[in-house]
């Protein structure tokens, strides 16, 4: 039975000392804590704001944004450029000099190379015109006689072939009132269409024998008269043209006087200039 007392009486005592003004009573405790619960979650706490302080040594914004200005790229204007003095000493000039006598010297050598090409041009063309054909045209053998026809011959002298294109070739009897033109007239041309004529091979032509009344009845005994005694001359002149062998063309003017001491006919040397071009 005192047992069961004991344990009553513990059952009944509180748990531990009373604070003055506070209930001891365990459904109070219960009841206050789910009132400051629910009044928590009506009024929920404001969070204040936390301002971050720049550390120690770390720059601001303000000096961030003047160094980047300070690193931008900027144009640089150069409005005078800073004066140089040179001071040239014996090696500048020995330069200068030397560079004029190579400039002297290669210019010489220029020259040099310049006359030898035309030394070398000037030989190339002695051999062409030492192997190229040369048309000669010249009366054949002559009696001074009443006769209407003059024979000529054509004859290469050259050392390569010609051919022959054209010929003109007139004979007449000239006094001091009918002189030999200034300019050749060598008449009507005679085609004779490139016919080749090796070296030292020759053909023959024929003219009329022109007086002052008649174009192609020839000599009378009076002309020959006046030619013997009068003083009258015979001349004849002729032309020819003709390619060479290097396809080049050519144009060879002679001009002869019958001489009545010798009997035949020779190249006329007071003829003008006209009537002996060759080329």
């Amino acid at each position: 039975m005192k047992p069961l007392i004991l344990a009553m009486f513990l059952a009944v005592m509180p748990a531990g000392p009373q604070v003055p003004g506070k209930t001891t009573d365990h459904y109070a405790a219960s009841s206050q804590g789910i009132k400051q619960n629910a009044q928590a979650k009506q009024n929920p706490p404001t969070q204040s704001k936390s301002v971050k302080e720049p550390a120690a040594g770390e720059p601001s914004k303000q000096d961030r944004e003047e160094v980047s200005d300070n690193n931008s790229i900027k144009p640089i204007q150069v409005r005078e450029f800073p004066s140089v003095s040179i001071t040239r000493d014996w090696m500048d000039y020995a330069t200068v000099l030397f560079s004029g006598l190579l400039i002297i010297v290669g210019a010489f050598g220029v020259c040099l190379a310049l006359r030898t090409l035309k030394a070398i041009e000037a030989q190339g063309n002695a051999l062409i015109l030492s192997e190229r054909a040369w048309l000669v045209i010249r009366p054949e053998s002559f009696t001074l006689q009443p006769s209407a026809k003059l024979d000529w011959v054509v004859t290469n002298t050259g050392r390569t072939v010609a051919r022959i294109c054209k010929a003109q070739i007139r004979c007449g009897k000239y006094d001091v009132f009918n002189k030999l033109p200034d300019v050749p007239n060598y008449g009507n041309p005679i085609d004779l269409h490139k016919v080749p004529i090796a070296p030292g091979e020759s053909f023959k032509l024929w003219s009329y024998i022109e007086t002052e009344k008649r174009e192609s009845e020839g000599l009378t005994a009076e002309d020959i008269d006046d030619i013997k005694t009068k003083g009258r001359d015979l001349i004849a002149h002729g032309m020819v043209k003709y390619l060479d062998a290097f396809g080049n063309p050519h144009e060879n003017g002679f001009c002869y006087l019958y001489s009545i001491a010798f009997c035949e006919f020779r190249t006329y040397l007071g003829a003008p200039a006209e009537y002996h071009k060759c080329d």
